[in-house]
């Protein structure tokens, strides 16, 4: 289902103002969604590696574009943008900072060196909701 911009704002309004009373407003931006069931993808990949008599099964790197990330949640990114520039009492945590650039350059990383990020589509796994916890705590 497509909704307007003027009706997605409202509804963000709405929510924003429910929070109004609060000392601070922590805003967490969008997490890069992956598009592919990244469980699925490593099953369907991985290499069987035999190393000191232990077989251990390896998956490649997966990222998406920092440019489709961008574009994805272009309405959200600026209305936060706009959002916080206009409220003192918002602090913008941008899970960009954690996933995309941070390993590769202009890419957003969902799963380095075995570790994935996802256990699906686009919601993080425990080790992924764990990098963003970090990141949340710096700010409280």
């Amino acid at each position: 289902i497509s909704i307007n911009k003027e009706i997605k704002e409202k509804i963000i309004n709405k929510l924003f103002n429910k929070f109004s009373f609060m000392k601070k407003i922590y805003i967490v931006y969008p997490v890069p969604e992956i598009g592919i069931n990244l469980e699925k993808y490593n099953w369907l990949n991985k290499s069987k590696v035999v190393s000191n008599n232990n077989t251990i099964y390896e998956v490649p790197d997966f990222y998406i574009s920092y440019e489709s990330y961008l574009k994805r949640n272009k309405f959200i990114i600026e209305y936060f943008k706009n959002y916080s520039s206009n409220n003192s009492k918002v602090e913008n945590i941008h899970t960009d900072k954690i996933f995309c650039n941070s390993f590769k350059i202009n890419l957003c990383a969902a799963q380095i060196n075995n570790q994935p990020f996802y256990f699906d589509y686009d919601h993080l796994n425990s080790y992924g909701a764990s990098l963003l916890v970090k990141e949340i705590e710096r700010y409280l």
